[in-house]
């Protein structure tokens, strides 16, 4: 245990490969959190029939939202607080695979990255058809893609530890 945890230290220290996977896992804890708590995910137009404004709704509105229209569980569920647990759980994984990067971690932080993904599509796609989701793309805005982009850098990371450690 104590020759992990020294050349773990090492290895920042002195600037080899696990300084870029620690610094990909900052990077995607940043975009992910950021994502929830800052900008727009959905731009959704003025609708004449209703009188609604144009208005984009960020993950708070999109929690507030679910509670006022016909939603599923899913969606509730995730906008009330699995996403921040999906997001929680991937920055922890994230931590442990960059510093520790063994085939366990970095397994765990790919299915991680993976099921926030898949959890935060369900949650978006709703009550719309398949169609109707990939119609709406368009509205979709700078917090989505943040999320979309922390993910994908979170399983990177997780790849690249299972490569590495494939390789040693």
């Amino acid at each position: 245990m104590t020759k992990t945890t020294s050349s773990v230290k090492s290895n920042i220290a002195h600037g080899s490969r696990i300084d870029r996977l620690v610094g990909a896992t900052g990077l995607a804890a940043v975009l992910l959190v950021a994502s929830l708590v800052g900008p727009g995910w959905v731009h959704a137009p003025a609708d004449p029939a209703t009188g609604a404004p144009a208005t984009t709704l960020d993950f708070q509105g999109l929690n507030t939202l679910t509670s006022l229209v016909p939603s599923t569980a899913w969606q509730q569920a995730y906008f009330g607080w699995l996403g921040w647990a999906m997001v929680v759980l991937t920055i922890a994984v994230g931590i442990a695979a960059s510093l520790r990067r063994d085939g366990r971690s970095g397994t765990a932080l790919v299915l991680a990255s993976s099921l926030g993904l898949v959890a935060s599509l369900f949650a978006v796609k709703g009550t719309m058809s398949w169609s109707e989701l990939i119609a709406a793309t368009d509205t979709m805005r700078i917090g989505s893609y943040m999320l979309i982009v922390g993910y994908v850098v979170s399983m990177a990371v997780g790849i690249i530890v299972l490569v590495r450690r494939r390789a040693a």
